[in-house]
């Protein structure tokens, strides 16, 4: 890796018992807490080709872990894959990794000034004090979890800023994770909503790269425990709006 390391209140005072329920739906609606995705409610097995990677081009890298690590942007930032295994994602199929996983960008585009990582992870109780990487670009920029007092955090790595979200993450239990840069700040988002933020910018550039821990294969290993899916890298920093 080798980086440096309103919130909505529903108050409504109702008489009726079916009215505050309907006040407090429509309070997580405008949260972000809610939501509808038809193909995410349809069940594990709507076909993930629903997903549009290579219609946008801003997108660098778009993997949805239908059976393989290939990127559907175009870039071909294809990933080479070492017991990987596919299993029941958030959308059709995911990826799940362990100890024993790697995947490897031996030649990534990835050479950008800001940029956007944003995936759906669902993280394995990890072992005690654990340093995962979800994604790492050497010597620019990491994203990762940290099993630290508090629980399991999330964070965003460059190399001059970090910023860990200020909740753990629940293992078990699916989440949106994003990292956004805008050459200023970077910042961590976890299910739509800025949980922590740092300032300075890891840019990009084509050092290697890897999903699901460490790169080069010399350092520290610091692989994830859990499952991924429909992670994608952007050139630009996303809005909060558009992360939605």
């Amino acid at each position: 890796m080798q980086v440096m390391s309103d919130r909505c209140q529903t108050a409504r005072p109702c008489d009726s018992g079916v009215m505050r329920v309907a006040w407090l739906y429509l309070g997580l609606v405008a949260c972000g807490r809610v939501s509808f995705d038809p193909r995410s409610d349809a069940g594990v097995d709507t076909p993930s080709s629903a997903i549009e990677c290579a219609s946008d081009p801003r997108l660098l890298a778009c993997y949805d872990f239908e059976g393989d690590l290939g990127d559907r942007s175009g870039h071909g930032n294809d990933a080479t894959a070492i017991q990987v295994q596919y299993v029941a994602g958030r959308f059709g199929r995911g990826a799940h990794m362990d100890d024993q996983s790697r995947a490897d960008l031996t030649t990534p585009s990835l050479d950008t000034t800001q940029w956007t990582f944003e995936a759906w992870i669902r993280p394995d109780m990890p072992p005690a004090g654990s340093l995962e990487l979800i994604f790492d670009h050497d010597q620019r920029w990491a994203i990762m979890l940290e099993d630290q007092a508090g629980g399991l955090m999330f964070g965003c790595n460059s190399a001059v800023a970090q910023g860990f979200m200020s909740m753990p993450l629940a293992p078990g239990v699916w989440a949106h994770v994003a990292c956004i840069d805008d050459g200023t700040t970077i910042s961590a988002y976890v299910d739509g909503v800025v949980e922590a933020i740092g300032t300075g910018n890891g840019g990009g550039s084509t050092t290697v790269a890897a999903i699901g821990g460490n790169t080069p294969l010399d350092q520290e290993p610091s692989p994830f425990f859990g499952t991924l899916d429909r992670m994608r890298i952007w050139n630009v920093a996303l809005t909060a709006s558009e992360l939605d």
